[in-house]
């Protein structure tokens, strides 16, 4: 072989293991050969998650070999336009945006059963309810023709257990009841036939141990348990010519007089070392937020902190030391800041749900759905966001579990709406039936319940959606 012919092949072989070099190179860094824009370019990699797991994937129209979940890689750096199916669920469609050599989680994926059918879960006619804070029973009051009856069911056992029955002569209505902190004990609030308020204390391990706090007080109003002393419940009274609010020691047997105010209280609320109350100022034609520092005993009267117009408001409990204030009459949230300098944003709201975080409220009025992003340290710059107007009413709307999603009812209608609002929201209609009245979820979140008027009763059922 000559000289030269060898200086070609090498020079061929040099060539080709130069590129060969180059693209093996820009492959190990991410590098691919866009054919459409012809341009070398970093990819990105997707990464997917759903639950259920098992979704078909189409990426642009095309179905993928892999399920959820699943990482694909080396795509270019474009928007995506992405289609998620599982049989017998809602489909689920986002377009998603890949950046260059950066992965792109898409992970917080619900999926939602369609063509739901619920499930009779109790077959009574319940008039008032709670969930016990573990999520795992309920408990609920049932009207018959001499009186009611209180019952407790076990989400995990299905167990049904008759509590007690109360006759038409201690209750002909009842209007609210509340469990103290450990659940107990629950405060039954109510009415005898002759316009009467009655309060009584049950406990639920021995329902025969009934207090009266009729004999502490009879013109107790607004009652509400201490927070973390299963003993000590607080409530206001109207004298003659002043409103007072008292602090009843169920151990000691003892009442202690904690505010003297002129004019009404309307309602109050404990905040760690601080107690806040609202009350009416007649004569400037407002509602004055006060405040008293829980250990300073000998001050009957608060400080006041801020104003409100004149109207009919009470406290939402806040698991952040934002104050929350709803005027239900004109549907207007107040969250106030009550630090040196006072913050305050007013939100058009008949009703809220906290996140678990505390930095989220999800918050409604007839018809249109917000939520709001607290910036904790400076109120007035929190952010926010519409999730959807609606032309039917909305009654309720709560959290998911995972607060990835957030569902609703209105008269004949339960969604489920996706928070995420990059590109269009994913709605998933879980049900179109008559008269539903309430919804919430036990401590499984594949389970909804919820209540539904049928023949003038409502009855409690379930529907799996996941």
């Amino acid at each position: 072989m000559k000289l030269k012919t060898r200086y070609i092949i090498f020079f061929v072989f040099f060539v080709v293991f130069l590129i060969s070099a180059i693209f093996i190179l820009k492959y190990s860094l991410g590098y691919r050969y866009d054919f459409k824009k012809n341009i070398w370019q970093k990819t990105g990699i997707l990464i997917l998650k759903t639950d259920p797991k098992d979704a078909v994937i189409f990426l642009n129209g095309k179905l993928q070999k892999k399920k959820t979940p699943t990482k694909i890689i080396n795509l270019f750096p474009r928007d995506y336009s992405i289609k998620l199916q599982n049989s017998g669920f809602f489909d689920w469609q986002k377009k998603i945006t890949i950046n260059p050599n950066l992965t792109t989680f898409v992970e917080n994926i619900t999926l939602f059963k369609k063509d739901q059918t619920f499930t009779l879960l109790l077959d009574k006619n319940i008039e008032n309810f709670k969930l016990f804070s573990n999520g795992k029973k309920i408990i609920f009051f049932t009207k018959n023709l001499k009186g009611f009856d209180l019952w407790s069911f076990n989400f995990e056992t299905k167990e049904e257990k008759f509590i007690k029955y109360f006759p038409f002569a201690q209750f002909i209505k009842i209007n609210n009841f509340s469990f103290n902190s450990s659940e107990k004990n629950i405060l039954i609030e109510g009415n005898t036939k002759l316009g009467v308020t009655n309060n009584l204390i049950l406990d639920l391990e021995k329902p025969e141990n009934i207090i009266s706090l009729n004999e502490f007080e009879p013109n107790l109003q607004n009652i509400k348990w201490h927070q973390k002393n299963d003993k000590i419940l607080y409530g206001v009274v109207k004298t003659k010519d002043h409103f007072f609010l008292i602090e009843i020691n169920l151990k000691d047997q003892k009442i202690i007089s904690i505010i003297s105010e002129a004019t009404n209280i309307l309602d109050y609320f404990f905040d760690k070392a601080s107690l806040y109350y609202l009350v009416s100022d007649l004569k400037n034609k407002n509602i004055s937020l006060k405040k008293i520092e829980e250990n300073n005993s000998s001050v009957k009267i608060g400080k006041k902190i801020t104003q409100l117009p004149f109207s009919s408001y009470f406290f939402i409990f806040s698991p952040t030391n934002i104050l929350s204030i709803l005027d239900k009459e004109n549907q207007l949230l107040y969250l106030i800041s009550p630090q040196s300098k006072i913050q305050k944003i007013i939100l058009q709201a008949k009703n809220i749900s906290w996140s678990k975080d505390g930095k989220k409220i999800l918050y409604y009025n007839d018809f249109e759905l917000w939520i709001c992003y607290l910036n904790l340290e400076k109120l007035k710059e929190s952010s926010y966001e519409l999730l959807g107007r609606w032309t039917q009413e909305i009654l309720k709307a709560i959290w998911y579990p995972q607060e990835n999603y957030f569902i609703f009812n209105s008269d004949n209608l339960i969604n489920a709406v996706e928070i995420d609002g990059l590109d269009q929201r994913n709605i998933a209609q879980l049900l179109k039936s008559e008269k539903i009245k309430d919804l919430f979820f036990s401590f499984e979140d594949k389970i909804l319940y919820f209540i539904k008027e049928e023949k003038g009763e409502n009855k409690l059922y379930k529907m799996e959606i996941k």
